[in-house]
């Protein structure tokens, strides 16, 4: 996580930095009939702006780093299109007002669908109307996947759960699972290993991950610890298709 202000417009960032800003500019207008609360909104889009965390905080619009500023760019829009409404009621003619309630929705989704258009989906609308056909058709697989998943997660809480007590060290992802079967000593995976009780391993072809540690560094030389700290420290419980995912007890 990094400072980039000054790096917002440059040539790397700016196409991340337009997607941002075109793809709630809709709402953004709207918000400037909010009043005072439009420094709210202001605030709440400051950390994203400001914070680098990789670049999915400005274009992941799937991730969790766009749910502290989305709900307020609603709120903000909502309450500055009911002032909007209500002043132009005031006015002699009726038919300013009854224009906005009409065409605002599909403004608004205009201004979203061409930014997709022209900036996540490289220019192309076909591509754009297929992508988006593909991911409703592919709905109910993606959902029925984050179901199995989560009955997988699940599985191995329970697991967990009924070894000794003690220090576990487990991959982020699998920590709600931890802490629903009743887990609260939890370590940060790759960290306490060789201290840690138990460890809850995120298993690939080159053996243990250390992701999200070093994920932009040396993880050979971290894989290469693991392993060593696996082989003389821990023993090997169980092994979990999910993932794959492996179980390790202090020796």
């Amino acid at each position: 996580m990094r400072s980039r202000l000054g790096e917002l417009f440059s040539d790397s960032l700016i196409p991340m930095t337009k997607v941002f800003l075109l793809t709630s500019i809709g709402f953004f207008i709207l918000s400037l009939f909010a009043g005072r609360v439009f420094l709210i909104l202001l605030i709440s889009m400051a950390s994203n702006l400001l914070i680098s965390v990789g670049g999915a905080e400005l274009t992941g619009f799937g991730t969790h780093y766009h749910q502290t500023y989305l709900p307020v760019v609603i709120a903000t829009a909502a309450i500055g299109l009911f002032n909007l409404d209500k002043w132009l009621r005031r006015t002699k003619s009726p038919e300013p007002a009854k224009l906005l309630r009409l065409f605002i929705g599909p403004i608004l989704v205009a201004t979203v669908c061409v930014t997709a258009v022209t900036q996540v989906y490289s220019g192309s609308t076909n591509l754009f109307f297929q992508q988006t056909r593909d991911i409703l058709i592919t709905r109910k697989v993606t959902f029925d996947y984050w179901v199995a998943k989560a009955r997988a997660f699940q599985e191995i809480g329970e697991y967990v759960k009924e070894l000794p007590k003690g220090t576990v060290s487990v991959p982020e992802g699998l920590m709600p699972a931890l802490f629903l079967a009743g887990i609260e000593d939890v370590e940060y995976w790759p960290r306490g290993v060789g201290k840690a009780d138990v460890l809850v391993v995120p298993m690939d072809g080159d053996g243990p991950n250390p992701y999200p540690v070093g994920f932009w560094g040396d993880t050979g030389t971290l894989r290469t610890c693991l392993k060593s700290e696996l082989s003389t420290k821990y023993n090997q419980l169980i092994g979990f298709d999910n993932g794959p995912t492996e179980i390790f007890i202090l020796k």
